[in-house]
């Protein structure tokens, strides 16, 4: 082996010693042996610094050793500006080995728990706080999230002393020991997906019999016969115990992680990502997947019931009769859309009351309501009492009223029939309506309802929704959801037992129940629909509960703003109205078609939406679409420019192309400016058009509509028609597209925002442009909030008022891509095909459409 190092001293007689090198790390064990250098004899060897050292070891061994440390005999690290100053006996032992050390830029660290379990590791100086190294271990270790610091005396450090202690207070060995907060400690081990941990085989899982979780409720006892067993062996067809519902843009990960831990401990466990196939009606697989599982699993999160399909899954658990136990992320309880249903409902909280005060105690003041964060020991917590509940169900089950009436979200089968079949006796009709509207409830549409040989009950009567024998009316509105909040509350911090269910007072459980009951029991529900209706939380309730599961005829009985969520429940188009002139004929002959059971259902409606769906699919490349949507006229000064900017803009990418609704206005500005862009750029303009086949209003200062109501082809690009109106095909598109751009609007525009929002899709609102973009109209709040994996900077130009026309459309240009490049990156883990299309849930829950590949834009009618 050649040496140089140390040749031209005087003393060198050209002779060598051979040195051992080895390989340790922080804690001065030996991992590696790595080799052998040669370095002088004699006092030119002994004259060798710790710099010309390192130097041999590198020439003379392999190149990846280049970024090391030397340690003295001792064990101590020395560092760079100390290298000359230290000569071959303060590095060499007397086994004549020298010890080396990996060096980084900055250095590494071990974490460990309190029983000395490593937890991983972080790089960082040792000159820091221990604040900012809390921060660093999020970012670097992120399954360690609640914890305190034991200091190298052994005492815990609180969250106020952490600015005033720095890494030498904690460090011991170069580790630094840690309490986890939580019943479970988190292991680097734990494995994650459908992967089963080492020395574990999936066929080895324990799997619960299907006898342990079979058990029959009150609302059961009449369709025994459609209980299959569940099948626990593996397969994606397999029916599965337990079921998780969530909402993707809330809780994606949530539910993956909850799977993980459920599976662990030995239940079969259906998520929709991993089970419905690509090319799937998503319809019945939703309703084989709910009638098989035996325990319905929410993740309530603010926005569940508020999608279109949690709305639909939480429903069909609860019509069918399967044990419904949610995980509640709210600080209130029951959710306001879910009031009814979850009055008396027993929930598992995500956070237990210890976990929140130890947070308060560390200072995580922040963390305490951040739904976005649940720590792993959080959801094996979770996990660990749905194991418990469901351990002991046929000791727990809850009475509920047997529902014998149409219920339009049940499979159309034989077994269930009893449950669509009418009550015995006259058909039974509950009016929803405002206390302050009982007068004309009682003195004019009880009275038309009873000539017509219906039995009639009314939630706002005093027998239902008032304790007091002699109270006339209670009115039950936002107070009652405030008070609930607040016992809530109340509840968390007094008791320490906070998986129970909520005890509400005698009178509420008894006006909740009351009304449950009697909603059941009805053929048909008929909305009063006012401005104190329209803004009770209590109406909402009774809206929700009844959408999809009753027959419904809404009366309006008074002109008022009528909320997104109410319209886009009801649709604006398809209500009674008082101020029509024959309008107790048009009610009397709503109700009877309603309650005939031979004519179409809305099971066939919704047949026809998804029939037009895959119309509509088949016509269109499997790509990622955009959906344009805004006014037909332009209202804000900046409006036309922004739009044409915004064409060219999004015509520079190559993997976008573009379709219209048809009408004027935004959309047309948009696809034109984009469509010419990409014929000057010689590219692929992909510019699509998407139109009603008909419809019966007039829109033709708004569209090429001609006089017999159907429309003509948009005279560049592609025209596609689908469904039988405008609003049909509004549904349509607001299931079948991911993302929305919202540019001014009107009532119609903001309506379509809501649509969107209901079938969990994103709305990007270019907020300066003003109308529904800016929030008016009543148009969801949800829209507003920045999506996941898009950048802050970008949301917030979309509201500049000083930003010009191609900066913004530049901060769109980003989003898009953005949105675009979650998809690819989502590789298709996660798809599943919800609204009968196949759609990839993102990291953060962002739905896309199925595969990578051209993004797409589409507009709608732009009705103001």
């Amino acid at each position: 082996m050649d040496c140089e190092v140390g040749t031209n001293n005087d003393d060198y007689d050209g002779t060598n010693q051979m040195i051992g090198i080895e390989l340790v790390n922080e804690k001065g064990n030996t991992v590696n042996h790595v080799g052998i250098i040669f370095l002088p004899t004699g006092s030119a060897g002994r004259r060798c610094n710790a710099q010309e050292i390192k130097q041999a070891i590198c020439n003379q061994l392999i190149a990846g050793l280049s970024n090391i440390r030397l340690l003295t005999k001792e064990g101590w690290t020395v560092l760079k500006e100390q290298e000359t100053q230290l000569q071959l006996g303060n590095i060499l032992n007397e086994n004549q080995v020298i010890k080396i050390r990996r060096a980084f830029d900055k250095p590494r660290i071990g974490i460990v728990n309190s029983t000395g379990t490593a937890q991983g590791f972080v790089f960082c100086n040792n000159d820091i706080c221990l604040h900012e190294l809390r921060q660093i271990m999020n970012n670097q270790i992120p399954h360690i999230q609640v914890f305190h610091f034991i200091d190298n005396n052994d005492w815990p450090v609180s969250a106020e002393q952490e600015s005033k202690l720095t890494i030498p207070d904690v460090l011991i060995n170069q580790q630094i020991k840690i309490h986890m907060i939580g019943h479970e400690m988190v292991k680097v081990s734990t494995f994650s997906g459908d992967t089963f941990p080492p020395h574990q085989s999936p066929t080895k899982i324990r799997r619960l019999s299907s006898k342990s979780l079979t058990f029959v409720r009150h609302k059961d006892k009449m369709r025994s016969n459609c209980r299959q067993p569940v099948d626990s062996t593996d397969g994606s067809n397999d029916k599965k115990q337990l079921l998780i519902s969530y909402v993707r843009a809330e809780a994606a990960q949530h539910a993956l992680n909850l799977k993980n831990n459920l599976v662990q401990q030995g239940f079969s466990v259906y998520l929709d990502v991993h089970e419905i196939k690509t090319g799937s009606d998503w319809q019945d697989s939703l309703n084989e997947a709910v009638s098989g599982c035996q325990v319905f699993i929410p993740l309530v999160t603010p926005r569940y019931g508020e999608t279109q399909w949690t709305n639909r899954e939480v429903k069909l658990a609860d019509v069918l009769g399967k044990y419904i136990l949610p995980v509640n992320f709210l600080t209130y309880w029951p959710p306001k859309s879910l009031a009814i249903q979850f009055a008396t409902t027993q929930f598992i909280p995500w956070k237990t009351l210890e976990q929140i005060e130890n947070e308060k105690m560390l200072g995580f003041h922040d963390k305490i309501e951040d739904i976005t964060l649940w720590d792993l020991q959080y959801v094996q917590n979770a996990a660990f009492e749905i194991s418990n509940r469901v351990a002991g169900l046929e000791h727990r089950l809850q009475k509920r009223p047997t529902l014998r009436s149409y219920a339009s979200i049940l499979p159309d089968t034989e077994e269930l029939e009893f449950v669509k079949s009418p009550r015995e006796g006259r058909p039974l009709i509950v009016v929803c309506a405002h206390p302050n509207d009982l007068c004309f409830v009682k003195n004019t549409l009880q009275p038309l309802l009873e000539k017509q040989e219906y039995e009639v009950t009314c939630t706002a009567k005093s027998d239902v929704m008032n304790h007091e024998a002699n109270a006339d009316t209670q009115i039950i509105d936002d107070n009652l959801s405030q008070s609930l909040c607040n016992e809530y509350q109340l509840l968390r911090s007094l008791t320490q037992d906070t998986n129970v269910a909520l005890q509400m007072t005698e009178t509420e459980l008894e006006i909740y129940q009351g009304i449950q009951h009697k909603i059941d029991e009805a053929g048909l529900a008929i909305f009063v629909l006012s401005k104190s209706f329209a803004m009770c939380n209590f109406a909402r309730a009774m809206v929700f509960y009844c959408e999809q599961r009753k027959r419904v005829v809404p009366l309006k009985i008074e002109e008022f703003p009528m909320p997104g969520w109410l319209s886009m429940l009801i649709g604006t188009n398809t209500y009674e109205d008082v101020g029509r002139k024959d309008w107790e004929t048009s009610l009397v002959r709503s109700i009877e078609r309603k309650l005939n059971t031979t004519l179409q259902s809305p099971c066939q409606d919704e047949n026809k939406i998804s029939k037009g769906i895959q119309k509509l699919k088949a016509s269109l490349p499997e790509n990622f679409f955009v959906y344009i949507s805004g006014g037909t006229k332009f209202y804000c000064s900046k409006s036309q420019g922004l739009c044409r900017a915004l064409g060219k803009q999004l015509a520079m990418l190559d993997d976008v192309a573009i379709v219209t609704g048809g009408f004027y206005g935004t959309g047309e500005t948009v696809s034109s400016s984009f469509y010419e862009e990409r014929e000057a750029l010689q590219k692929d303009t992909s510019t699509w058009h998407v139109l009603p086949e008909m419809d019966e209003s007039d829109h033709s200062k708004r569209s090429r509509q001609n006089a017999d109501g159907t429309f003509r082809a948009v005279p560049y690009g592609n025209t596609l028609f689908s469904g039988q109106s405008v609003r049909e095909r509004e549904t349509i598109i607001s299931r079948l597209f991911d993302v929305c751009i919202l540019i001014e609007g009107g009532p119609g525009a903001a309506h379509e925002a809501e649509q969107f929002a209901w079938n969990d899709h994103v709305v990007i609102p270019l907020k300066s442009t003003g109308g529904a973009a800016s929030g008016k109209f009543n148009v969801p709040k949800q829209i507003f909030q920045v999506p996941g994996g898009v950048n802050n900077h970008d949301w917030e130009a979309l509201s500049s008022e000083t930003l010009s026309a191609n900066q913004i459309s530049q901060a769109v240009f980003r989003i898009i891509n953005s949105l675009k490049s979650l998809k690819t990156s989502s590789n298709g883990h996660d798809g599943y095909t919800k609204s009968n299309k196949t759609v990839h849930t993102l990291p953060n829950g962002l739905p896309c459409s199925q595969e990578s590949g051209n993004t797409e834009i589409i507009t709608d009618d732009m009705r103001c």
